[in-house]
């Protein structure tokens, strides 16, 4: 049985604690604000955003839609679109539509993030890993997506401890695609 370390867990939070620290940079120096919905990853890129001092100025907020009634009834996300089996609320189409629907709800925001995704342990087949990103910036509101399949280092004997680790892994992979966006944007 493999476990995972504590050491690679607290290299994950590290990692995304600096990614953290570099978006609010990021948006401090481009006077943004930043709202984001989640879904797999559960509120943990707030978490990590509002665990920096004065990140208020810069981050709106984030919900956290992980039922598709709440994805639907909070943010008007389309049933149809949800129930769609060829789609499903873990999909590029539905993460796109969260990103507009927060984004076009927080008028202080300039741009807004959404993230879904299949963390297991129970995913539907070949699908467990697989995390859908979209960041939209209100000037233009075009999508930036990606959809990644994470690649986790660790056997699923422990289904919690596989899942946490997952959902940090998203959350990483999540601000590290935000903060690329927000530079891609800005580059000169």
């Amino acid at each position: 049985m493999q476990t995972i370390s504590h050491a690679a867990i607290e290299k994950t939070y590290a990692q995304a604690y600096h990614e953290a620290r570099l978006i609010l940079a990021l948006l401090s120096q481009n006077n943004m604000c930043l709202v984001a919905a989640e879904s797999c990853t559960g509120g943990l890129l707030a978490s990590f955003l509002t665990s920096i001092p004065g990140a208020s100025q810069h981050f709106c907020g984030s919900l956290v839609v992980y039922r598709d009634d709440s994805k639907s009834q909070w943010l008007g996300v389309e049933k149809k679109l949800l129930d769609d089996p060829m789609i499903t609320s873990v999909s590029s189409q539905v993460t796109e539509a969260l990103a507009l629907e927060t984004l076009s709800r927080t008028p202080e925001a300039s741009l807004a993030f959404a993230v879904t995704g299949h963390l297991g342990p129970n995913a539907p087949a070949n699908q467990l890993g697989i995390v859908h990103m979209t960041v939209v910036f209100k000037q233009s509101n075009e999508c930036d997506s990606l959809t990644e399949q994470l690649l986790i280092p660790c056997e699923p004997s422990n289904p919690f401890q596989t899942r946490v680790l997952m959902q940090h892994c998203a959350t990483l992979h999540a601000l590290e695609f935000l903060r690329q966006k927000i530079e891609a944007r800005f580059a000169v």
